[in-house]
């Protein structure tokens, strides 16, 4: 850094800092943002190697990053340290100098008279193989002869502490490091505001999601057989990874849909309960696992959202349901109605068949008792009183229909 020593000033850690808020303000995942800071701080510092540190919620990890001989980014996830009063701070738990020498800075337990330490408790020194306190020489067991540790805050519960490494002896100043200090602020602000960036991406995610299941729902002529294979098509787009994530309802053992589901390990899920009774599953998986720097491939957000899915799939399924039954109820009372409308018309016009049936049957018969008929007319009059008879026995079927007709019951 030093033959650029004259070039850089605080105008240019200025633009740093504003690239690096930059960068956090796009809401990009975490590992994508370290990776960005990182290529910035590296071509800015000309560094061999940089460091980041930081405790994230129920994260405490370490970030590596170098670009020689070609660009390498490494992660680890560390056990976590506490400080004085049992919080998590981004140090390791081993007892190396070095390790030592972080949880002193982290937790502020520093003597900055010391020549290494600056007044905000930073440490730095040009030849790491020679650092001396009160009682000695300090092992910091780095390959690096020149180090700076820069402490920084993301909010009140989350530390980070920023390195800077090269191999070079007194590669650093002490502007430099004053400079760098300012900037580690900086950090501290944008790592927080990316946070809550990408909270608020996935946030837009899951509230689209439910939107689009709402737009389903109030289709009037849509399925439930559509709107379990609607929901498992939208749900992907909630999750964190789109790209890899695929999604099915099963419902009484019949899946939605029926093909695409990728199996795998990675896999979410939330009971459908109906009534009281389980009657299925929403599952979400993912088809590999995505190298992030997470506490779980799955966010604590994505499970609630699923858990509000399956509940609200469960009153969708009893409401379609319910529609369903109303509709055979209405058809049965329309059915009913249709059957009481032919009754009272078919016993009209059995009234008014019966009474001239009757007399055309008396006058007949009457006719028939006359002596002296020829043999035709008395065929014929047998003829009538036949067919008057049919015809009688048509209208008695007539008013069995319309008055008679028992009363089927049917489970609703």
């Amino acid at each position: 850094m030093k033959k650029n020593e004259q070039k850089i000033n605080q105008k240019d850690y200025s633009e740093l800092s504003r690239k690096v808020l930059l960068t956090a303000h796009k809401g990009a995942s975490r590992t994508e943002f370290l990776k960005e800071v990182s290529r910035l701080l590296i071509e800015f510092s000309e560094c061999d190697s940089i460091e980041i540190r930081m405790t994230d919620g129920d994260l405490n990890y370490r970030w590596e990053a170098s670009c020689a001989p070609k660009e390498n980014f490494r992660f680890e996830i560390m056990p976590f340290a506490q400080g004085n009063e049992g919080e998590p701070i981004p140090c390791s738990i081993d007892e190396s100098g070095l390790e030592k020498v972080c949880i002193n800075i982290v937790t502020q337990h520093v003597d900055t008279t010391l020549p290494y330490f600056t007044k905000k408790g930073s440490f730095w020194t040009g030849d790491s193989l020679n650092v001396k306190n009160g009682q000695g020489s300090m092992e910091l067991g780095t390959e690096y002869r020149s180090l700076a540790m820069i402490p920084f805050v993301v909010d009140e519960k989350n530390l980070g502490l920023l390195q800077l490494k090269s191999k070079n002896l007194d590669f650093f100043t002490e502007k430099q490091i004053e400079l760098f200090e300012e900037f580690a602020h900086a950090l501290g602000i944008a790592a927080a505001g990316r946070r809550v960036q990408a909270a608020l991406r996935e946030r837009v995610k899951e509230l689209s999601c439910l939107y689009g299941i709402a737009k389903l729902v109030q289709n009037p002529q849509a399925s439930l057989e559509g709107i379990l294979e609607g929901i498992a098509g939208i749900l992907p787009l909630a999750m964190q990874y789109p790209d890899i994530a695929s999604a099915r309802i099963i419902f009484d053992s019949n899946p939605y849909p029926p093909h695409g589901f990728v199996e795998s390990k990675y896999r979410l899920s939330s009971p459908i309960v109906v009534s009281g009774t389980e009657r299925g599953v929403i599952e979400v998986s993912y088809s590999e696992e995505k190298p992030e720097i997470e506490a779980g491939i799955f966010l604590a957000e994505e499970q609630n959202l699923l858990n509000t899915i399956s509940s609200q799939v469960g009153l969708i399924i009893e409401r379609k349901r319910f529609e369903e039954d109303q509709a055979k109820l209405k058809e049965q009372l329309r059915h009913a109605d249709r059957l009481a409308t032919l009754g009272q018309l078919a016993a009209g016009v059995a009234h008014e068949l019966n009474e001239p049936l009757g007399s055309i049957l008396g006058f007949a018969q009457l006719a028939k008792k006359n002596e002296g008929l020829p043999r035709q007319a008395l065929d014929d009059i047998d003829k009538i009183i036949s067919s008057s008879l049919h015809a009688r026995e048509a209208v008695k079927k007539l008013l069995y229909f319309a008055r008679q007709m028992p009363t089927n019951k049917t489970e609703v």
